[in-house]
């Protein structure tokens, strides 16, 4: 363990090392992330098999929650509902499901998550052995 004297943990030189050391001040934005405040207030959901799949919806929020981004708005009055950003046109179209037009509802990495989950649904270890791949 580092132990330093007392007076030079509290001293001015100890304080501006320190100082140096770490960043003050606010981090830089994400890059990817959509930021809420340039958000339009109208949106569209653009999931194919929603049932509101092309109603037209005024934001309240957009929020991180149960684990994804959520768009937050009202449905029928006062009642707040919330759909996952993916299935909306507030975040742009993934650049794999838009390449695949049509041909695939799936990507690559949801079918290896969905295996991950039915297996440790059974009750078996998941891994690169419980994938069997099937050669033409």
């Amino acid at each position: 363990m580092w132990r330093r004297a007392p007076s030079e943990v509290h001293s001015s030189a100890g304080l501006e090392k320190c100082a140096k050391a770490f960043r003050c001040g606010p981090c830089p934005a994400a890059s990817t992330a959509v930021n809420p405040n340039e958000l339009s207030r109208g949106f569209k959901i653009t999931h194919p098999f929603h049932p509101w799949s092309g109603g037209e919806f005024e934001i309240v929020t957009y929020l991180h929650t149960w684990g994804e981004d959520r768009v937050y708005f009202h449905k029928e009055g006062d009642r707040l509902v919330s759909v996952p950003a993916s299935w909306t046109d507030v975040v742009p179209e993934d650049p794999v499901v838009k390449l695949a037009a049509g041909r695939s509802l799936l990507r690559v990495e949801d079918l290896v998550e969905l295996v991950g989950l039915v297996e440790r649904l059974r009750g078996e270890t998941p891994g690169p052995q419980s994938v069997k791949v099937i050669m033409p």
